[in-house]
């Protein structure tokens, strides 16, 4: 059995929730620069969802969060997926 008395416990530095807001916003980070480095012009296509969760490593639904960012902020038109500048 793994015991682990009182004085250990309190000296130990406990994990902190990951805050799902800040996963997003990094992938939307992502995609922004992703626009950038391939010299994306208005109209052009990204890559789709599927896609860009496997590129990241991410959940869809996290990509679909950090699109409707992109989409706020005029950077994409998420409805099409297509880059704007």
């Amino acid at each position: 059995m793994n015991h682990i008395n009182n004085t250990e416990n309190e000296n130990r530095i406990s994990m902190k929730p990951i805050e799902k807001k800040s996963l997003y916003l990094k992938i939307s980070d992502a995609i922004y620069r992703y626009i950038q480095m391939n010299n994306l012009q208005p109209g052009d296509k990204l890559p789709s969802e599927r896609d860009m969760s496997s590129m990241l490593q991410t959940s869809r639904n996290s990509v679909r969060e950090a699109l409707r960012i992109l989409e706020d902020r005029g950077s994409v038109s998420y409805t099409h997926l297509r880059a704007h500048e």
